[in-house]
């Protein structure tokens, strides 16, 4: 395992960053129980030590002082205060039931970001509860942030002779993504040091 040094006290713990579906491996330096610093693991071949700067920012997202612990509830000023997580599901329970009985299923809608990654479970239990309602309104990354991607697919189908192996390519026309700030699927997560022949075009905003 190849990483920096952590400090004297401190403790290298293998992991795996969840921000996205890459899952990149990575390695936490843990001082006094908390995390103080991400790196990419090395030691992994298919992503020799990557990350994103989203996932080195984890111990930030850890350890900012306005990191929700704990349920919070809305007060008439405006104000949150602090409930337990029990209340909070009865509470939320009532109000969810008032909104089915008065509008009916559809008024009832779920969308899944990519906080679902921390949490397999949810997903499955998201959808039985609404298979169970009788509410279709699903949606995703999918299907609000870039619908496009399988709408194009529908009209023009897939690519099946295989993908092209990116070092021996001539030009790679990358668009709607950026693989230097996040994992794009079949372009090597080392781009700056596996280049094609000719320059790599990219186009689109960093996702």
């Amino acid at each position: 395992m190849s990483l920096t040094p952590p400090d004297a006290g401190a403790r290298a713990v293998p992991s795996i960053c969840r921000n996205c579906l890459a899952y990149c491996p990575i390695v936490v330096t843990v001082e006094g129980g908390r995390a103080t610093k991400v790196e990419g693991d090395r030691a992994a071949p298919l992503f020799d030590g990557y990350t994103c700067p989203k996932g080195r920012a984890l111990p930030a997202q850890h350890n900012d002082p306005e990191r929700l612990l704990h349920p919070r509830k809305r007060q008439p000023d405006g104000s949150f205060v602090a409930i337990d997580a029990a209340t909070a599901i009865a509470e939320i329970a009532t109000r969810v039931q008032a909104i089915l009985a008065r509008d009916g299923p559809r008024a009832i809608a779920l969308y899944g970001g990519t906080g679902v990654v921390s949490h397999p479970p949810g997903p499955a239990l998201a959808k039985s509860w609404f298979r169970a309602i009788g509410s279709p309104m699903l949606f995703s990354a999918a299907t609000i942030d870039k619908p496009a991607a399988n709408t194009s697919t529908a009209l023009h189908g897939n690519w099946i002779a295989g993908a092209q192996p990116f070092a021996t390519a001539d030009t790679w026309m990358i668009v709607g993504a950026n693989p230097v700030i996040a994992v794009t699927p079949r372009v090597p997560i080392a781009v700056t040091g596996v280049a094609p022949r000719s320059i790599v075009s990219v186009f689109g905003a960093p996702s």
